[in-house]
């Protein structure tokens, strides 16, 4: 898929843009991606990068959902050796579990150049060794999709 490629210069550091949507629950998520075709992508972005998996949960998990009601951050592809970097900033309210995800150049970008960032959370706890494996065991609960970034740092793997 084309992704998103920057109108101007943009400065390492510099802020780029949200990743904006619907904010659904998990269970409307795997819904709505159950009703997906192969050919179609889906622009789901987890809020799940602060739960505690070791405790009693009395939430839900949500997703942000930018397929219909989405910023162009959501054409913003992968790569192992990206020029963006995602930070969660939250404001405004005391809820944890829903944040904005806000994209800043890591580098120097010149207009032009296609935007990209590492889907791959190094926080998530799976080591990059594994995520190099050539087999992913199923029990991980990763659905493994193969990486065509094209890096010489690729990892082989994305995990969605």
């Amino acid at each position: 898929m084309p992704g998103l490629r920057c109108k101007r210069d943009l400065q390492r550091g510099q802020f780029i843009d949200t990743y904006r949507g619907e904010i659904i629950t998990s269970d409307e998520a795997n819904r709505r991606g159950q009703d997906l075709t192969e050919d179609e992508n889906n622009f789901f972005f987890d809020y799940d990068k602060f739960r505690d998996t070791g405790a009693f949960e009395t939430h839900r998990d949500y997703v942000c959902d930018g397929r219909y009601m989405g910023a162009p951050t959501r054409f913003i592809n992968h790569s192992c050796d990206p020029n963006c970097a995602i930070y969660t900033v939250s404001y405004n309210h005391n809820d944890r579990n829903i944040y904005e995800l806000a994209f800043f150049a890591r580098e120097d970008i010149s207009r032009g150049t296609e935007l990209t960032f590492d889907y791959y959370d190094q926080d998530e706890g799976l080591p990059v060794s594994d995520a190099r494996a050539d087999e992913i065991e199923a029990d991980k609960g990763y659905r493994p999709t193969r990486c065509l970034c094209g890096s010489e740092d690729c990892r082989r793997y994305l995990f969605t």
